[in-house]
């Protein structure tokens, strides 16, 4: 996953979160029973039957996506609300609105979606060595 500020590797046992804006790299070990989206998209979207409530009715935004807002079961969440902007048709997720605690909005915009007619390599899911120049790296494995 990327975009202009972060971009996330994972290859199953670490994982990287490239922040740009912040020139800072962190490594952890991969968690995959945790279910922050920005963390772990595929255990978010895994988790969404057991960790959300939503409303069963959906809308069309202006945008012509289904919307459809997450409220987490956990009170201890560092958010109050995620909102899914699902696509007519394909049913893509297309936006996600992450809502935090203190109001902070942050809005990721999925664009596009790549396929390809090879397997993926095992280092396509890796941060490539050498780390950009001039960003400090936080390893905490």
């Amino acid at each position: 996953m990327e975009n202009n500020e972060l971009e996330l590797f994972c290859d199953g046992e670490n994982k990287w979160i490239v922040n740009h804006s912040g020139k800072e790299i962190s490594i952890f070990h991969h968690d995959p029973g945790h279910t922050d989206i920005v963390e772990n998209p595929m255990g978010f979207f895994v988790s969404l039957d057991k960790g959300y409530t939503f409303s069963e009715k959906s809308s069309l935004d202006n945008k012509g996506l289904y919307t459809i807002e997450l409220k987490p079961k956990n009170k201890h969440t560092a958010y109050k609300t995620i909102t899914l902007g699902i696509e007519p048709g394909s049913f893509n997720p297309r936006l996600v609105k992450y809502t935090s605690k203190d109001n902070t909005v942050y809005t990721i915009i999925i664009s596009k979606f790549t396929s390809s007619n090879q397997p993926l390599t095992p280092s396509s899911f890796r941060l490539p060595e050498p780390y950009p120049s001039g960003y400090f790296i936080n390893d905490l494995r």
